[in-house]
């Protein structure tokens, strides 16, 4: 039997009511966007061409290079030599060689593939 402060209510059962929080809602749905966040930037990172590679800073193309393998010595190379995503894009063999003297061929093959 439950009391509401002097009458009796016969009969009733009590059942918790649960109410979601609106605090509670938000931190779930800002954890996804979070996560969802991370996929987004995972695909950017391992397609150029899904997120527009000319687009790309100096910091983004590191990002991918990285991502690739590559020697620190390679990676900080095209940061000093600047080279964005519009340039990325159209980089040959030749001229990763001309940014780093010291790029092995299958490093340059990488490269290039990974761009392709």
């Amino acid at each position: 039997m439950i009391s509401d402060g002097g009458s009796k209510l016969r009969g009733l059962r009590w059942r918790p009511v649960v109410k979601s929080c609106a605090v509670d809602q938000e931190l779930a749905e800002s954890e996804t966007h979070e996560e969802e966040l991370a996929v987004l930037s995972q695909e950017h990172l391992s397609n150029p061409h899904s997120s527009g590679i000319e687009k790309w800073n100096t910091e983004e193309v590191s990002d991918w290079l990285s991502r690739l393998d590559l020697d620190k010595p390679i990676i900080n190379a095209f940061k000093e030599e600047k080279v964005t995503g519009d340039i990325l894009k159209t980089l040959t063999r030749d001229e990763i060689k001309e940014i780093y003297p010291h790029a092995k061929f299958g490093d340059r093959k990488r490269i290039i593939n990974a761009r392709d």
